[in-house]
């Protein structure tokens, strides 16, 4: 299968084409043998959906970060997007079979309204389902479990585990699920510990590497993708409450929430979302186990928001069975 593949930064034909220089450290060649051993649904998967339909005929429009190293971040030579869910992104525009792919660059704050809205046909930008969002927002799958999880200064030798944490100063986005979660932990198991709280993750960590905070708490996947390029912070093997992230769409698109789910296993079961773990994510995992079988496989359609159940009770539909 022969995809065309645009941006809407940079427009470039074939999907993938090669990468004069990469700079984010993804393999280029070994994406492309990813996505060209990628599924493609038959005609008879998509005929339930009139949105996976007019993909096929019309291109596939997807939102992610754009900026963010290991998940999506925009190669500023080839223009090409490099990481988990840009590679995720590709392999569902082959899945689709759709003529040509558009990224968006999209942040938390628009992500919501662009999926209304219709700008954008689904979004992959590590998207915590909860029941709360799911009430404006569909999900498929989830893709991937994550948490949330603990950074500290590289050369910071007296903290290598949550044993270490008394007295420490927490670092933590303000209004957050990791700031709720750090309170708790203080409350209950660090009571003589600090909570210091900013604005939002960039700024926190600017703040671990000034030293004006001992623990970064915040979303270890966001903790694993900094690390990467910022030698003077390290991840904890530890996390604390899962997070499952899910690829959103249209409210109650139902059937294109199935074809995504059957899409996601067939990932899953032959092997490419491993393979696509370990060439993005996986290069920073500390945990030895994780960076070789990668996180534990979220099983479709478990996550509350995103159950058949909840689809049912939500949308008043009955989703089709993964298989």
């Amino acid at each position: 299968m022969f995809l065309a593949v645009t941006f809407v930064v940079t427009v470039t034909a074939c999907s993938p084409p090669s990468d004069p220089g990469n700079t984010l450290g993804q393999d280029t060649s070994e994406s492309q043998g990813i996505i060209a051993r990628g599924p493609v649904a038959t005609d008879a998967e998509l005929a339930g959906s009139e949105t996976a339909k007019r993909i096929r005929q019309n291109g596939l429009r997807i939102g992610v970060s754009g900026n963010t190293p290991l998940l999506a971040q925009q190669n500023p030579i080839s223009g090409l997007y490099e990481g988990f869910d840009a590679t995720l992104a590709y392999l569902l525009s082959k899945y689709l079979a759709a003529p040509n792919l558009t990224f968006h660059k999209i942040d938390t704050k628009t992500r919501e309204s662009l999926v209304k809205e219709g700008t954008v046909d689904a979004v992959l930008n590590t998207y915590s389902i909860t029941e709360e969002r799911a009430k404006t927002i569909t999900f498929a799958g989830p893709y991937l479990v994550t948490g949330q999880g603990f950074a500290v200064r590289r050369n910071d030798t007296s903290i290598n585990s949550s044993n270490d944490f008394a007295g420490k100063r927490f670092l933590v986005s303000a209004n957050s699920t990791g700031e709720k979660l750090a309170k708790e932990l203080i409350d209950t198991r660090f009571p003589t510990a600090k909570l210091v709280p900013f604005s939002n993750a960039t700024e926190l960590i600017a703040a671990l590497e000034r030293g004006d905070g001992d623990v970064a708490f915040n979303d270890r996947t966001i903790q694993l993708s900094q690390a990467y390029l910022n030698t003077k912070i390290r991840v904890l093997d530890e996390r604390m409450r899962d997070d499952w992230y899910g690829i959103a769409i249209k409210h109650c698109d139902v059937a294109f929430r199935d074809v995504i789910n059957g899409f996601l296993v067939k990932l899953y079961e032959s092997g490419l979302w491993l393979e696509v773990w370990k060439m993005t994510l996986g290069q920073v995992e500390p945990d030895l186990t994780l960076k070789e079988k990668g996180p534990l496989w979220p099983s479709i359609a478990t996550a509350p928001g995103s159950r058949d159940q909840d689809i049912t009770t939500i949308c008043g539909v009955s989703p089709a069975p993964v298989s």
